[in-house]
């Protein structure tokens, strides 16, 4: 239909915005380290060619400012927020460690700090027990959610993967079909589509960066936004005093985002 149709003329048109410049390295594991995640964008904005991003309006990141600096900032925020949905290892642990270099509420991921510090294996249970995939846990795929909604794995899986080679990700590995529509995939992938916006920004390239906030928007609406939301508003998610605040921190990330966007309308 026209959806369909505009949907496949913008990711027609972002990928000849973002080319094969930023194509983010493949891999099967989605639990990699931040550090792992900056390594893998082989184009990175200059930070000291950027205007400086100005103070944080609300106690998040600086949703006000959508240019430069404050683009690089939230996608530090959004890489992190990956590697947390991911399984818990000491990789992570170093990861959070790192925290005092962001600019983010350092209190909603202490705890999952202080649990790595403590015992890993511990934690790694824990994630388990929560997301291990079995009856009654927590599904971290998008498409389990989207049966819910009455929205079918396959369609779902589809969408995402022309999300993906739109900006030249390509998973591989014998669980990429797995981690297609994993929470810590969505995060990266927007992560990385904020990186190429303050890239774009700073070449002055007016039209491609719009053309990438407009994909943003989109995924925002369509996958990311209702998907984070939903696995943080899990009674179990909630009440776990480890993952709770994490995924939290997470989904408000991920709402302000949106209403960044002007996307209020979250599927």
């Amino acid at each position: 239909g026209k959806a369909v149709c505009q949907r496949l003329r913008l990711l027609v048109v972002l990928a000849m915005a973002l080319g094969s410049s930023t194509g983010l390295a493949s891999r099967a594991n989605v639990c990699a380290t931040v550090a792992a995640m900056k390594n893998a964008r082989t184009t990175k904005p200059d930070k000291k060619k950027l205007d400086a991003a100005p103070p944080p309006k609300v106690p998040l990141l600086p949703y006000g400012d959508d240019t430069g600096a404050a683009l690089l900032e939230r996608s530090e925020a959004l890489f992190l927020a990956a590697a947390v949905s991911g399984e818990p290892d000491s990789e992570l642990l170093s990861a959070l460690a790192s925290l005092a270099e962001l600019k983010a509420p350092v209190a909603a991921l202490s705890t999952l700090c202080d649990a790595l510090s403590q015992d890993v294996p511990a934690t790694q249970a824990r994630y388990a027990a929560l997301f291990g995939g079995g009856p009654g846990l927590i599904s971290l795929l998008e498409s389990d959610y989207g049966r819910r909604r009455g929205v079918r794995e396959g369609r779902i899986r589809a969408d995402l993967s022309g999300f993906y080679l739109a900006l030249g990700l390509a998973l591989e590995g014998d669980d990429s079909d797995a981690v297609l529509d994993h929470l810590a995939t969505e995060l990266e992938f927007y992560a990385t589509l904020l990186t190429e916006q303050a890239r774009l920004d700073q070449d002055g390239d007016e039209e491609g960066a719009t053309i990438v906030r407009d994909a943003r928007r989109s995924f925002l609406r369509e996958h990311l936004g209702p998907f984070a939301r939903d696995i943080a508003a899990q009674p179990a998610v909630v009440a776990d005093p480890v993952y709770g605040p994490a995924l939290a921190w997470t989904a408000a990330q991920v709402t302000a985002e949106a209403a960044s966007l002007g996307v209020n309308d979250l599927r």
